[in-house]
């Protein structure tokens, strides 16, 4: 915030500009809404109608793929009213989306009254896609923006990138493959303890993949991990445990790492989502989980599963995988190094503004 004194000093006085305030309409998808409108501590969703076919042609070009009748409601559509006091312009819409995302959770709490058969799992949810008030103006106006928060990211490109990729795919997975408990290809076959805990570590290594959400693709990651490295969920002292066995297995993969502060750290992490509630993507209430702490996740969980199959294609059971004699032991078939691991990034500011086409399409 800056600070301006006039001058001369003998009249020196302190002024404190007001800062820019921008105001957002996020559209949501999905609503629910009661009637009369439910009221959260005086906050309710303002309800737009799309007044014209003009307008409407526009909606339905901005929102693209998305069905206009899963943002209406009796003709109707539903927005949250967000305002925000800030310098950066660029970082404005961010925090009036994570903000939107926020105050429409608990309208999750609705239950559809009108009469109906419905399987669908569909939750309201702020779009990226707002309205952009420009109170200043005379007269105010309002314009479509887009705004899309933090993404997690593959970027695969160039010859290095792609070769790092197929070196991974040809060395770790079709090894995990070889080594993969035939049980759990073929139906009826009793599964022993172990092979058992592999499938569910695969399991949640699907689930995480098909999350957008950094805390929520961490959750699966990190269940799957603990699937492979915990005997069970009574066990006690559990962070010791996956610290000192992580760590010793990270080292047969690189002698020079130490991962003991790394997953001391991952799992605080964890117990903070999974303890404290902290999930879903609301700036300013959850822990910090992005891409470097994924990869770190998923880097432990590839050494954790060939370990596993590597030791189940072996006899050894469940009980004993873990015994120090197994893991100083431990020899692995394919070295496994962070540095040649496929990694995610984080896009931050995925920000489009559209400009209104001509009449002629241009």
């Amino acid at each position: 915030m800056a600070i301006v004194m006039a001058w001369p000093l003998e009249h020196a006085f302190w002024y404190i500009p007001r800062m820019p305030r921008f105001h957002y309409a996020f559209l949501i998808e999905n609503p629910r809404e009661l009637d009369p409108q439910l009221d959260f501590q005086g906050a309710t969703l303002a309800r737009v109608e799309v007044a014209s076919e003009p307008a409407r042609a526009r909606l339905e070009e901005e929102l693209g793929s998305i069905p206009l009748h899963t943002v209406e409601v009796d003709g109707h559509m539903f927005a949250v009213m967000v305002e925000v006091e800030t310098e950066d312009e660029n970082e404005a819409p961010l925090i009036g989306f994570h903000q939107a995302a926020l105050s429409l959770a608990p309208y999750s709490l609705i239950v559809t009254e009108r009469e109906m058969m419905d399987f669908s799992r569909h939750r309201p949810e702020v779009l990226p896609h707002y309205l952009l008030i420009d109170h200043e103006a005379n007269p105010p106006t309002v314009d479509f923006r887009y705004q899309h928060g933090a993404s997690l990211l593959r970027l695969n490109v160039g010859d290095e990138s792609v070769a790092r990729v197929k070196r991974f795919n040809d060395e770790v997975v079709r090894r995990i493959a070889v080594l993969y408990p035939p049980s759990l290809l073929r139906v009826g076959e009793e599964r022993c303890p172990l092979a058992l805990r592999i499938a569910r570590a695969a399991h949640w290594y699907s689930e995480a993949e098909g999350q957008t959400d950094a805390t929520m693709a961490f959750v699966c990651y990190w269940i799957g991990l603990e699937a492979l490295v915990l005997k069970s969920s009574t066990s006690s002292g559990k962070r010791q445990s996956l610290v000192s066995r992580l760590s010793a297995l990270g080292r047969v993969h690189d002698a020079h790492s130490d991962w003991g502060e790394g997953v001391g750290d991952l799992w605080d992490k964890r117990s903070d989502v999974v303890h404290e509630g902290a999930g879903a993507a609301h700036f300013g209430v959850l822990p910090d989980i992005g891409a470097g702490d994924l990869n770190d996740v998923k880097y432990l969980f590839f050494i954790a599963l060939l370990y596993a199959v590597e030791h189940h294609a072996r006899g050894i059971p469940l009980e004993e995988l873990w015994h120090p004699r197994q893991l100083d032991a431990y020899v692995p078939e394919v070295v496994v190094s962070l540095n040649g691991f496929p990694a995610l990034m984080q896009a931050l500011m995925l920000r489009r503004d559209r400009v209104p086409r001509d009449r002629a399409g241009r």
